[in-house]
């Protein structure tokens, strides 16, 4: 577990060298409904997500980090209460390295075939009509830690995902892509509201992702306000696993 603790759970190598401003709006959008969708992630943790037409805001609870993205100017702030730090890069350029280890144990959902369900009306999460996406892989399951794909003797096992996306909240596929990979899902040019995986050898179901409730809220400026923290090259500066133990939590779960 050592290397874990060690890998930080956001990167990206550029220099911001294009992001002047702290702020990246100085006004509410025109249309003022967007969507706060509280929901629980493995890795990440409990979440806020805010969701608007152009505008994306994450809050992770555990780590006191947030994340705020605008299609328009195609930049995505990263800030850290805690340390007092922040760090600008482009929409495309966002990377969440959770995905890397995520690869490494097998379950690297981003690089499965995805497809829409044949009967693609899913059942209605947090209030919300859903549609269904699915996807299948067949892996080496082995019976040490790390949920069973990292150490141990090993067995070929079927998995099965299903991930629900939502029918009715709309957002730039620019902000759309960045919520994927902070949640390590695929885009399916929607925003995820569940992921359950299921296994073949004891039929037992992980939720990965869930929606705990939804509600539409009016617009507000402050929640595009960027701090004026120290603004750093890169996001490794801001945030890492060793801000809190929730990978080892997390894998220990598996």
């Amino acid at each position: 577990m050592n290397f874990l603790r060690r890998l930080p759970i956001l990167t990206v190598s550029l220099i911001i060298s294009v992001c002047v401003s702290p702020s990246i709006a100085a006004t509410a959008e025109a249309n003022p409904k967007g969507w706060l969708l509280n929901q629980k992630h493995s890795a990440n943790g409990e979440q806020k997500i805010y969701v608007f037409p152009q505008r994306l805001r994450i809050e992770n609870t555990q780590l006191g980090l947030t994340i705020v993205g605008d299609a328009q100017t195609g930049k995505v702030w990263l800030f850290n209460n805690n340390r007092k730090l922040s760090c600008c890069v482009n929409w495309d350029k966002f990377e969440h390295n959770f995905a890397q280890i995520m690869q490494m144990g097998g379950e690297s959902l981003p690089h499965f075939k995805w497809v829409k369900a044949k009967n693609s009306k899913g059942p209605t999460v947090a209030g919300l009509t859903t549609t269904t996406f699915t996807s299948s892989d067949e892996k080496l399951y082995f019976s040490g830690g790390g949920g069973g794909f990292i150490a141990g003797g090993g067995k070929k096992i079927r998995v099965d995902y299903t991930i629900y996306v939502a029918e009715k909240i709309q957002t730039s596929p620019r902000m759309l892509k960045v919520l994927a990979e902070m949640q390590t899902t695929p885009n399916l040019g929607g925003v995820p509201l569940q992921e359950i995986s299921h296994y073949s050898d004891n039929n037992k179901e992980r939720t990965f992702l869930r929606t705990l409730c939804a509600k539409q809220i009016p617009d507000d400026k402050k929640l595009w306000e960027i701090p004026k923290y120290k603004q750093v090259a890169t996001q490794n500066d801001v945030a890492s696993v060793t801000d809190a133990g929730f990978l080892e939590d997390m894998v220990g779960k598996w």
